[in-house]
């Protein structure tokens, strides 16, 4: 508490702050103690240092303030009657749209012990009673400061996360539209003039624009599940011993299927003597496969071949796919794995909306897999995903 000269030294001490108060914006400060007389002399510290200054007796008054009137920084004390400082911490902590808020501690249990266990809970700061006046100020100030900074920052990156999914999903929604609105018009407008050749390929057009929107569709939906935590549910509870060979089997020959009329090949090698049983669920896995020979073939040479591999290294069993085209480094692709990511759009514009690498290492996460990535002299791209042996 404040003790001695009272409000009066407090007053002293406020000019040299005062001064300064004009560089930094005015700051809404939730002040927290069930002392109310100490309550008021601490707001008048702040409000004379241009700062605002919300009250509350208690954190069930603090709380029930906070859901109307959001603040800028927390000033609160430890010992106080039903909820203490740091069950009121812990509240705020859980919720997302205050866990970012500066904490601070004010309260007179200043031992070594108290003061470790309010910054293992994650205070931004500690100031013990008795305090100095421009200690306060100057902790709520640079509180603010970085309050400040973070918030430009978090919206600096939201408008660019913005301006980024709309830039792509305008182009990823267009494109495949103006090759089914054009391709159909053409047919009822023109059908009994056109050329059969003509019809198949402007049939097998709209047809390719349907199946890019509907891997659009069926991504956002995957996105949806991750989003929602259904995708981790799925992992833990349908997760089996699977042979990771037979899977990435699977996933070669419904590729090859999709794409019986492309120059495309691809060549897979499965190791001999190898025992290749892991514990995970099968369709994030083949989910997984699928999503990296699909790159390979959208990235892949002229030539149009990779190499997949199915083999053992140590405890791991590793799926291995090797493309011979432009490549990337290792920076680029695990950048790319965030959502909408894209990389070198204007010489690579075949790469979709940005979401296969996203989820690809994602469901690799939830199945305990490691994503290794290494760009060969020689040209090309490799991608090992390393999946703990069944025990």
């Amino acid at each position: 508490m404040i003790h001695g000269e009272d409000k009066l030294q407090y007053e002293k001490g406020f000019s040299s702050g005062a001064d300064s108060q004009q560089s930094l914006r005015s700051g809404r400060v939730l002040l927290v103690d069930d002392n109310v007389e100490l309550l008021g002399v601490v707001a008048d510290v702040l409000k004379m240092n241009g700062l605002d200054c919300i009250m509350a007796s208690s954190a069930a008054d603090a709380l029930e303030t906070m859901s109307i009137e959001r603040p800028d920084v927390i000033v609160c004390d430890v010992m106080m009657p039903d909820m203490n400082g740091h069950e009121f911490h812990q509240a705020v902590s859980e919720n997302p749209d205050w866990c970012m808020i500066p904490f601070v501690f004010l309260t007179a249990l200043s031992g070594a012990e108290e003061v470790r266990l309010g910054k293992e809970m994650g205070c931004d700061d500690y100031l013990a009673k008795p305090f100095d006046p421009d200690d306060l100020v100057a902790v709520v100030r640079g509180k603010l400061k970085r309050s400040k900074i973070r918030s430009d920052s978090a919206e600096v990156r939201f408008d660019t996360y913005r301006r980024r999914i709309i830039n792509t999903l305008s182009h990823e929604f267009r494109t495949p539209l103006v090759a089914i609105n054009t391709g159909t018009e053409l047919l009822l407008d023109q059908h009994s003039q056109l050329e059969t050749d003509r019809v198949q390929y402007l049939l097998e057009s709209i047809q390719r624009g349907g199946q890019r929107l509907q891997r659009l569709v069926e991504d956002f939906m995957v996105i949806q599940q991750i989003e929602s935590g259904v995708a981790a549910a799925n992992a833990e509870r349908y997760r089996s011993r699977q042979d990771l060979a037979e899977i990435v089997q699977h996933a070669v020959e419904q590729f090859q299927e999709c794409e019986l009329n492309s120059s495309f090949k691809l060549e897979l090698i499965v190791e001999d003597d190898c025992n290749t049983c892991v514990d995970v669920y099968e369709v994030q896995v083949l989910d997984i496969v699928s999503r990296l020979l699909s790159n390979a073939a959208k990235f892949g040479s002229q030539e149009g071949v990779a190499n997949v591999r199915v083999y053992c290294k140590g405890e791991m069993v590793c799926v291995s796919i090797r493309d011979y085209g432009p490549g990337m480094s290792r920076d680029q692709f695990f950048s790319a794995r965030e959502t909408f990511a894209q990389i070198d759009r204007e010489r690579m514009e075949q790469q979709g909306c940005g979401l296969g690498l996203t989820v690809m290492h994602y469901f690799a996460e939830l199945n305990n897999a490691e994503v290794v990535c290494e760009s060969p002299e020689e040209g090309g791209l490799g991608v090992e995903v390393r999946f703990p042996r069944s025990k």
